[in-house]
């Protein structure tokens, strides 16, 4: 295994006090992290022992993560869980993230004491993760969500944060600029992206690329192929009787948990980020919302890099 950095190391670290987001980034290992979380990523990296019956859900944040954690939960957990249409139901009354847990920003979590099959999640790039993680054949599924609603969507998020803070909003030109030379939370975009789709080839492989807008167009044909990956696949009798996957799609959809109690106050605590607001993982949750917010010859820009870093790897997003 290999020898965690110094203390030393660390803060030696090059660091972005004014990133693109709440919270500063250092660059470590050609990645961009939050400072705060680094120790959380590392304690997860070489402490966190996976389980073949592992499930982990895989993102860049703001690329769809909240709505897979309430897909793959659902689906997943659904012979012991309430029926959907039951307000006993866990989503009816947890926010998603409470109830699929994240490996590096919940790292004071005792993982080891969780019944099998854990479902977990992470937005770490797939070269940071835990070794465990590979040697233990844990299953992997990565949400992608294109480049430029990703961004929006991040400065959005940001800067709900920042005004809860009282702090100034993030200037979108700067911002936009940072994203588009690699600088953003767990980026650059397209190595954590390439990253998780490179793993994904093979008949044998254990990571599932999904992406957003696959999911937007066609849910409960996602959900089938998602929850068949796992390993819980909808029987014939849930096909037969009709309804199992349609009433998890309408449970976990957007209008569903944007609007339930727990979503529009609650509040989700982390161990290095401080405290989210449920209401702060909702905002509108389509595709192509880009277009009110950034300029054609923006657009054009982010589509020109993508497709320069892409290109060669059979992805397109």
């Amino acid at each position: 295994m290999e020898q965690a950095p110094e203390d030393d190391q660390l803060s030696n670290l090059p660091t972005i006090t004014d990133c693109c987001s709440a919270f500063p980034v250092v660059l470590y290992k050609a990645h961009y992290l939050f400072k705060d979380t680094l120790l959380g990523v590392l304690s997860a990296r070489h402490h966190f022992q996976a389980r073949p019956t592992d499930i982990l859900l895989a993102s860049l944040p703001k690329s769809g993560t909240t709505w897979l954690k309430a897909l793959a939960f659902s689906s997943l957990y659904r012979a012991s869980l309430p029926d959907v249409s039951d307000l006993r139901h866990p989503l009816r009354v947890s926010n998603p993230h409470h109830v699929v847990h994240n490996i590096e920003i919940e790292s004071n979590l005792d993982f080891s004491s969780m019944p099998s099959p854990r479902l977990l999640s992470t937005h770490v790039p797939f070269d940071l993760l835990p070794t465990s993680i590979a040697d233990s054949g844990s299953k992997i599924i990565y949400v992608c969500r294109n480049p430029k609603d990703n961004f929006v969507s991040s400065w959005h998020f940001w800067n709900r944060m920042r005004e809860r803070a009282g702090e100034e909003p993030i200037p979108l030109e700067a911002s936009f600029d940072q994203f588009c030379d690699g600088v953003s939370a767990m980026g650059p975009y397209w190595n954590h992206v390439a990253g998780y789709w490179n793993a994904s080839g093979g008949n044998d492989a254990k990571v599932l690329f999904v992406k957003y807008e696959d999911m937007i167009a066609d849910p409960i044909g996602e959900l089938k192929r998602v929850a068949g990956f796992m390993g819980c696949p909808f029987t014939e009798e849930e096909e037969e009787r009709g309804g199992v996957a349609e009433g998890i799609v309408r449970l976990c959809g957007f209008e569903s948990l944007s609007n339930l109690e727990v979503n529009r106050e609650g509040v989700i605590e982390t161990t290095t980020l401080g405290d989210f607001e449920n209401k702060f993982f909702f905002r509108r949750g389509g595709v192509g919302g880009w277009g009110s917010l950034l300029s054609p010859e923006m657009g054009r820009r982010l589509d020109e890099i993508t497709a320069s870093k892409f290109a060669g790897t059979g992805l397109s997003v």
